[in-house]
């Protein structure tokens, strides 16, 4: 590692001096670049880029932007997306051996893809600086060269690598993130200036390249399918981070969806993509209503482990609008996990559960007591009817036990929300929940949700043994004496303590 580092940290230290002296002075430093990346491995390559970097951070930007080296490495960057392409030029300093032999998507060869992958470390680093610096002429570089990367990075969205994929979706973002600020001199209106110009911390995106990315991932070839959604989560990490609403939105139907994908890393690649999102920025912009419309959608997903994802973050997009004060947001979410908490598959209603409960912590006061109130009535009015054990039973009949299932599982969930603490509608909340302890199959709702149901109430008293039994002498005068009578046989039941 330290063979490697040092002559790195030298090599960005010479190129450093030589943009200070002349930008044509880095003609050199082309053909060193190219064997490195050749030769070296990945995480050797980001050592280099952190070089290039250094290199040409400040104001070396504007000599970098003009000098053959960007020149050359924005053709590298194009030659590597399209296999295709001719060798690059040599140099007259310099003597390059011969570009391997590669064939489309660079399936011939190992030595193609990964030198690919190398070369696309390099454009976010290169892309960062360039944006970023004081310097006009920089900028405007920067601009020009996302705009000639964009379109061959999205061709190559189907590219037969992973590496190469995420350095994709990796360079999409740096794309997207690259400043907009150009002189006003360049301009000769104040509208065309507003319009190029924008705001200072203003960042230039491209939706409209989004949908044609977000278009390309209902491909009809499920492997094709697979590769164009992995470069695509890649982007959606990137973006999500960087708060970008109009370039994670398009995409977050394909993160539900591949959830629940058949293979195994696929879907480990989609739930990483999801968790990302959930810590996002962008769940707290005034533009974030989009992102939640297409998460409650995803509520409503076919398969299980899609409507999860969607469960688990429409709680962390709660908790954001709750901070900002967005009742009516939070009314649609909680209506959004209400179904998903009658779902018919457990591992959703845990999701849904711990999302309900957030919900309950994060609001005000006044807020929290009208919300489990809420769910306290909802819960008393699904008590179980019963009925004689002859009668037939229809569609209404099972719909009523999801929404009693619902309705118990949201009511644990506010008792849970406060493990260590008993609020004003603890007491009449484990009372309702003791009411429907006794859930039988003859009961309104039969045989499908009363298991369910039991088992909801059994794990809340359950867990509300185990977090309060140190403290019940000081939590127990809490309870009237009516209360303590209704819960004396299901709190000291053995069953409900394990």
């Amino acid at each position: 590692m330290v063979v490697v580092i040092v002559p790195t940290q030298a090599w960005g230290g010479a190129l450093r001096a030589a943009l200070r002296a002349d930008a044509d002075a880095t003609d050199p430093f082309v053909e060193p670049l190219r064997r490195a990346l050749r030769l070296l491995s990945p995480d050797h390559a980001t050592a280099w880029a952190d070089a290039l970097r250094y290199a040409i951070a400040g104001k070396r930007a504007g000599a970098f932007a003009r000098s053959r080296l960007c020149e050359a490495v924005q053709g590298e960057w194009r030659r590597r997306l399209d296999f295709g392409a001719p060798p690059p030029p040599a140099l007259p300093s310099s003597a390059p051996p011969p570009a391997p032999a590669a064939a489309p998507n660079g399936s011939s060869s190992g030595s193609s893809w990964a030198l690919a992958a190398k070369w696309l470390v390099v454009a976010p680093a290169v892309l960062a600086e360039l944006g970023d610096s004081r310097d006009d002429a920089a900028r405007r570089a920067a601009v020009a060269v996302a705009d000639g990367l964009r379109a061959p990075l999205l061709d190559a969205a189907g590219h037969n690598f992973q590496a190469v994929r995420d350095r994709i979706g990796q360079s999409l973002a740096a794309c997207y993130a690259v400043g907009r600020r150009v002189p006003f001199a360049s301009f000769s209106t104040p509208s065309a200036r507003a319009w190029l110009i924008g705001p200072p911390t203003q960042v230039r995106e491209a939706p409209e390249d989004v949908r044609r990315l977000a278009a390309m991932l209902d491909d009809a070839d499920e492997d094709a399918r697979r590769r164009k959604r992995e470069t695509a989560y890649g982007l959606l990490r990137h973006a999500s981070r960087a708060g970008k609403v109009s370039i994670v939105a398009p995409l977050v139907d394909a993160a539900i969806d591949g959830c629940a994908d058949a293979k195994q890393d696929h879907q480990a690649l989609a739930a990483q993509s999801v968790g990302t999102l959930m810590a996002s920025p962008a769940l707290r912009l005034d533009a974030a209503p989009i992102l939640g419309d297409r998460l409650m959608r995803g509520a409503s997903h076919a398969k299980w482990r899609s409507r999860r994802a969607a469960a688990a973050a429409l709680g962390a997009y709660a908790a954001a609008r709750a901070c900002l004060g967005d009742a009516a947001e939070c009314t649609k979410v909680a209506q959004a996990l209400s179904a998903l908490l009658g779902d018919d598959t457990s591992e959703v209603r845990d999701a849904a559960t711990g999302s309900f409960s957030v919900m309950a912590v994060i609001a005000a006061p006044a807020q929290r007591d009208a919300f489990c109130q809420a769910q306290l009535d909802r819960a008393k009015a699904a008590l179980p009817i019963r009925r004689p054990p002859k009668r037939k039973k229809t569609a209404v009949v099972d719909v009523s036990g999801a929404q009693r299932l619902g309705a118990v599982t949201a009511l644990g969930a506010c008792v849970l929300a406060y493990p260590y603490d008993v609020p004003a509608h603890v007491p009449a909340s484990l009372v309702a929940l003791a009411r429907h302890s006794h859930t039988t199959s003859s009961s309104n709702g039969g045989a499908r949700h009363a298991a369910a149901v039991r088992e909801a109430v059994r794990a809340t008293f359950a867990e509300f043994k185990r977090t309060h039994a140190e403290t019940w002498d000081f939590v127990r005068p809490l309870f009237s004496s009516e209360e303590l009578d209704a819960l004396a046989d299901i709190l000291s039941a053995g069953d409900y303590l394990v």
